[in-house]
């Protein structure tokens, strides 16, 4: 499928971007790409303050820290238990000597910043953030459940029946909405972002890549997952923010269905080509109202996707 032809070689432009390591197979896509700004800002050492962080009186006493729960570029994410109540919690663990320049610092007080002021019931929830010397804490809700990228790979076709695909895809929708409607861009939707429990219920996760946005802004941050990223990030080019969240909604709801990324390379450059391209195609057991929404989120062009409204009350969500 292509929505609109591609006005400049795709050969030409994909040596415009460097892109992480490509996964050839859908199990070891869980490296995200982190792109410098093209601001030149953003370069020298700085100074942040504690109170910028949205810290409070907590102490990482309070805690007892378990097992590791994910790895990230400049962070990692361990499961504790809040040693008063009982409660489990993850706390996502920065070393401040890992993110001392403007730009990664800049990357933290934007996660606390967007999570500190999100309250939806698909979304995860901050506690607290704790500074010290040496770390941050930032202390969120334990999400019980599995990512919906182990939870696809338990499944006899590796894929999720289009039943299933509704009833979990309508809660992750429901959790952009909130976030557009809120003027924030995730930024990193993909299948390792999404937690869900044995009753299909879902959470959002990871906010490491999200910012505020108004309309009309142009974005210069270039990031996301290669297999998720639209045509406009591949092209380095600005953008508008809420566009690159609907493709990524599109490359997810296709690869629930399908066990498969529509778009594939056996290198990183020609997992681009692919991308530039737009073609992709769909097996027959997916329904004719589940192509026709992937087709119209994954539009080559970003004005002409539909927004995460129109993507709520689809008819693909009508049994």
């Amino acid at each position: 499928m292509k929505a609109n032809d591609e006005k400049e070689d795709p050969e030409k432009v994909v040596n415009k971007i460097i892109v992480s390591h490509h996964p050839t197979k859908l199990k070891n896509s869980l490296h995200s790409i982190r792109k410098k700004e093209v601001k030149s800002q953003g370069k020298g050492i700085t100074m942040i303050r504690d109170s910028e962080l949205y810290t409070t009186q907590g102490s990482v006493e309070d805690y007892e820290i378990g097992s590791v729960l994910g790895i990230g570029s400049y962070g990692v994410v361990k499961e504790a238990l809040h040693k008063a109540s009982g409660e489990n919690v993850a706390i996502k663990v920065y070393e401040r000597y890992k993110v001392l320049t403007t730009q990664k610092m800049n990357y933290v007080k934007r996660e606390i910043t967007v999570m500190k002021n999100i309250d939806h019931k698909n979304l995860t929830k901050l506690h607290e953030v704790i500074c010290t010397p040496k770390e941050i804490f930032i202390v969120m809700e334990f999400i019980k459940g599995i990512s919906l990228l182990d939870y696809m790979e338990s499944q006899v076709d590796k894929r999720i029946n289009e039943r299933e695909a509704i009833e979990i895809f309508k809660q992750i929708v429901s959790g952009i909405k909130y976030c557009h409607n809120n003027n924030i861009i995730h930024r990193d939707i993909k299948l390792e972002n999404i937690i869900i429990d044995n009753s299909l219920n879902v959470k959002i996760i990871d906010f490491g890549f999200s910012t505020w946005t108004i309309r009309g802004q142009r974005l210069k941050l270039f990031c996301g997952t290669p297999s998720y990223m639209p045509p406009e990030i591949v092209r380095k080019r600005s953008y508008n923010g809420p566009p690159i969240d609907i493709w990524s909604l599109g490359v997810l709801l296709y690869t629930m269905l399908c066990g498969v990324f529509p778009f594939k390379g056996a290198t990183e450059q020609e997992l681009c080509r692919t991308i530039l391209r737009g073609v992709f195609s769909f097996p027959s057991h997916v329904s004719d109202k589940a192509k026709k929404l992937v087709i119209k989120m994954m539009d080559s062009e970003p004005k002409s996707r539909p927004t995460i409204n129109d993507v709520e009350c689809d008819p693909f969500f009508i049994l």
